[in-house]
């Protein structure tokens, strides 16, 4: 499991590495319509060049050696063309996909846990539920009728003390799994949406 894991995020930070040399900072953007008399198609041209810098002839043109463009239908074509220069953050958008990609990994982690866990909760519940019934009835039979009161509620107290994490836990478990069949049959069964 942990192999897997290892192996799957050194891939990720190697397709970040390889990206990130695609994706710079600034960057002009020219997006160009189609020009039929030469079989151009439209196209989205992208170069790292200055501000000052940012326009078809700088952009455009050097991408298009083997279209046979001449002079005069040059400045046609760079009308068909619109040019952008954009400063945006990469390191920002790397930051909330590595955020995102924590994020999910620690809801995986989580939820491995309740699937292997889930059979124990179940187990220690009914334990407890068994034995805590057989305790209660033999520890009342041994006390007077006046006392079982105050008794019969601290020895509750007690007893849920003890597994009052787990008990939490399972009616939690207990109450997502209802509202699920819930839902489901609603759904399913009577066509009505969710509420």
């Amino acid at each position: 499991m942990n192999c897997v894991l290892a192996i799957s995020l050194f891939i990720v930070f190697q397709l970040l590495e390889v990206t990130s040399a695609q994706y710079e900072d600034i960057r002009c953007k020219c997006t160009c319509l189609a020009y039929n008399k030469y079989n151009i198609p439209a196209k989205i041209y992208t170069k790292n060049v200055l501000h000052e810098y940012c326009n078809c002839l700088m952009v455009v043109l050097p991408n298009l050696n083997g279209s046979n463009l001449t002079d005069v239908d040059i400045e046609p074509y760079c009308l068909r063309c619109g040019c952008k220069y954009e400063v945006r953050s990469t390191k920002t958008m790397q930051v909330v996909v590595y955020l995102f990609l924590v994020l999910l990994g620690v809801l995986l982690i989580y939820m491995v846990v309740m699937v292997i866990a889930d059979p124990f909760i179940n187990y220690v519940n009914k334990r407890n539920r068994a034995a805590g019934l057989l305790e209660d009835e033999t520890e009342m039979d041994c006390i007077p009728p006046a006392e079982r009161t105050r008794t019969s509620s601290r020895l509750s107290s007690t007893g849920q003390s003890k597994s009052s994490v787990l008990q939490k836990v399972n009616q939690v478990q207990t109450k997502w799994k209802r509202q699920l069949k819930e839902q489901k049959s609603s759904v399913y069964e009577r066509q009505e949406m969710l509420q």
